[in-house]
């Protein structure tokens, strides 16, 4: 599962990204057009995993 979100106003430009593989997702944000800053969390297994990352998801 991979998401890519963009927000963009008269002063931002932002991106924020989270790919799911398995017990672990990366979490990739930070201005448009740069790499961004990169955070990775590993679970004790798949299901967390996903429930973890709908919950960011659902934040954002």
């Amino acid at each position: 599962m991979k998401h890519y979100l963009t927000f963009q106003d008269d002063k931002s430009d932002k991106f924020w990204q989270i790919e799911v593989s398995e017990d672990s997702f990366t979490v990739t944000y930070g201005k448009t057009g740069s790499s961004g800053q990169v955070q990775t969390k590993t679970f004790d297994d798949e299901e967390t995993c996903l429930k973890e990352a709908k919950k960011l998801l659902s934040e954002n």
